[in-house]
């Protein structure tokens, strides 16, 4: 704290809240852009909990942010208090989800936590109202009631996989080019039938989905995952009177072939530890960045306390200072005109001595 002064406390914490405020800015966007369409795809109702806790946070970095800019500017002791409480909240609740994230970083804990077979029922009952509606959309894809259009190279990819060719030929098809390629394009009759339809044989009405963010949250899962289905993807086909396994994409282009994985959440969960593991890296950085500004508050507090040399007795220190350099100088110039003299005056009086003799 010593080698610090007061400016440089004040403008490094301006640099060091900036930087706090860019960790905490990617910390809340990382889970914002991972997860803030998953809840909404369920009940229609926006972010529920998560959105809570996300909005809480970005509120409270912006008072950190503005109770510590103030703060460092006027180097105010309670703002400074305030700011060092706040702090210390802060980076304990942030190291406690730090620690959530590395720990929880395997694929073991959320396979057991949130897979297919978790045991906690109130997961287990959304997972199930999931692929309640799943069944549905895949049985009314390429359906009497929604053809779908495959071309030579396409239908050749489903009827050479083993795991499509069984249930190809169950498949309605169209030649019109303008059919079905997914979901989506269902008429607007099948697609309300199909979602009454799931409604009514929901047994988890707590979990009830909008059919339409659904369907936007789910085209992403496809794409991003290349899968199809959720947990549970063999059913009886009420439909074709047979049963069937889900093999065809349902939100995304069904041209694309067969998916790459028959089941959406177990590559969702294999992808999630990497996602964990940064958001606990980059959760421990803010609390290495809070722990620092705190340590900068208090030393701004010191400095405080200490206080600050007025100007005025710097001005007399200084010219007291000159002063004194000035006489120190003085005196040595006159010891060094002494020696001079005496240096002549031994010089002329050995003249003397020496021209005595020859003048004799």
């Amino acid at each position: 704290m010593c080698c610090f002064g007061k400016k440089n406390l004040q403008i490094q914490g301006y640099i060091i809240l900036g930087a706090l405020i860019a960790a905490a800015a990617i910390c809340i966007i990382l889970v914002g852009i991972q997860f803030q369409n998953t809840n909404a795809s369920w009940s229609g109702k926006g972010w529920g909990a998560l959105g809570a806790v996300q909005l809480a946070s970005i509120i409270y970095v912006f008072i950190i942010a503005a109770v510590g800019y103030f703060a460092f500017i006027f180097a105010n002791l309670i703002l400074l208090i305030i700011f060092v409480i706040l702090l210390g909240v802060s980076a304990l609740f942030t190291l406690a989800i730090a620690i959530f994230a590395l720990v929880s970083g395997s694929i073991g804990f959320w396979n057991e936590s949130v897979g297919c077979s978790t045991k906690y029922q109130g997961i287990l009952d959304a997972w199930e109202s999931i692929d309640t509606y799943l069944v549905q959309v895949d049985s009314a894809l390429c359906s009497t009631d929604c053809p779908c259009y495959f071309n030579t190279t396409t239908s050749l990819r489903f009827l050479t996989n083993t795991t499509s060719a069984p249930y190809y030929n169950f498949w309605y098809k169209s030649p019109v080019a303008t059919a079905a390629s997914k979901y989506q394009d269902c008429t607007y009759l099948t697609q309300n039938n199909t979602y009454l339809k799931y409604v009514n044989t929901n047994a988890y009405s707590n979990y009830t989905l909008d059919s339409q963010l659904f369907a936007q949250y789910y085209y992403n899962i496809e794409n991003k995952f290349n899968c199809t289905g959720f947990c549970e993807t063999t059913y009886f086909n009420d439909r074709s009177g047979t049963n069937m396994k889900m093999s065809k994409y349902l939100f995304t282009d069904i041209g694309r072939g067969v998916p790459d994985h028959i089941g959406c959440l177990q590559p969702i969960l294999n992808w999630l530890p990497a996602v964990m593991k940064a958001f606990g890296a980059i959760a421990l950085a803010v609390v290495a960045i809070e722990g620092y500004l705190v340590y900068l508050a208090i030393a701004l507090m010191v400095k405080r306390e200490e206080g600050e040399e007025p100007k005025e007795q710097h001005i007399e220190i200084t010219n007291r200072n000159a002063e004194t350099e000035k006489k120190h100088d003085a005196g040595k110039d006159e010891k060094n005109h002494g020696s001079s003299n005496q240096v002549g005056f031994s010089v002329a009086v050995g003249a003397e001595v020496n021209a005595g003799p020859s003048q004799q």
